[in-house]
């Protein structure tokens, strides 16, 4: 086409703009033509409009209520926790490892500040005492490496995992530990704990599990489950040895007696 004119000069150019002519008119939207026709009786014909793009309608009276509704599910998930860790008490000198961090045994104030589960506790030469006040107490006694389990929440989030390396572990549970789950993992067995008073002690040779009452589910890893009543003991060897269950020693329920009593008070 010239610039000039508008007109075609060539043959092809009158055959493209021929071929444009005979395109099908495209047909209006039923709802473009009933809104054309809504605007045109009403005056609206040429007033400014607002595009509406189509989409998921979201009410505004939830997007009102979701910062309250965020409130009450944060308020929620802060109500569920229950007591932190904190160590109750040490008796004995010496120092304990908290993480990487040896702290004096008289220095309650610095051990809590660096009491955060998935840390070790690692006594040496003092006994340690931490308690989740209602929920659990336990008692790591010098030379064990402990690492601390979370604590069990007040509705969810029950069941915790800590972990005994070596030493000796003595757990003693509360009213607000009511259906709730405790697992401790040593390298030779899985203990779960659902409301007692026991002992797990990991020795050279092998884990003990003793309970004094109650009754707790022990395995070996990958293993099946099985209980272990009151006032007896689970031997699991790591030299292959054969699995003991024998009752309590004298010793041990004399301590764990001793412990219970004590934390109960």
């Amino acid at each position: 086409m010239t610039m000039e004119t508008g007109e075609p000069t060539t043959n092809a150019e009158r055959r493209v703009q021929e071929a444009v002519r005979n395109l099908p008119r495209p047909a209006a939207a039923p709802a473009f033509r009933a809104r054309l026709k809504h605007d045109f009786a009403s005056g609206r014909i040429g007033a400014p409009r607002t595009i509406e793009l189509q989409g998921p309608r979201v009410s505004l009276r939830w997007l009102a209520l979701a910062p309250a509704l965020l409130v009450l599910a944060i308020a929620f998930v802060l109500a569920n926790r229950a007591p932190a860790w904190r160590v109750a008490s040490t008796s004995g000198e010496g120092f304990v490892v908290v993480g990487s961090r040896a702290v004096p045994s008289g220095h309650l104030a610095e051990m809590n500040q660096r009491l955060v589960p998935g840390t070790t506790i690692e006594p040496g030469g003092t006994v340690v005492h931490l308690e989740s006040r209602g929920n659990l107490m336990l008692e790591v006694l010098p030379g064990s490496r402990l690492t601390l389990p979370n604590v069990p929440g007040r509705w969810f989030a029950r069941q915790v995992h800590g972990r005994l390396e070596r030493g000796e572990v003595r757990i003693t549970t509360f009213e607000r530990f009511h259906g709730a789950k405790l697992a401790i993992g040593t390298p030779e067995v899985n203990v779960m704990v659902t409301g007692t008073t026991l002992a797990v002690i990991r020795a050279p040779n092998g884990t003990c599990v003793c309970v004094l009452e109650g009754t707790v589910r022990v395995g070996e890893p990958g293993g099946a489950m099985e209980t272990v009543s009151s006032g007896r003991r689970k031997m699991v060897h790591n030299d292959g040895s054969p699995i003991e269950h024998d009752a309590m020693l004298p010793q041990e329920r004399t301590e764990l007696a001793r412990f219970r009593d004590a934390a109960r008070e």
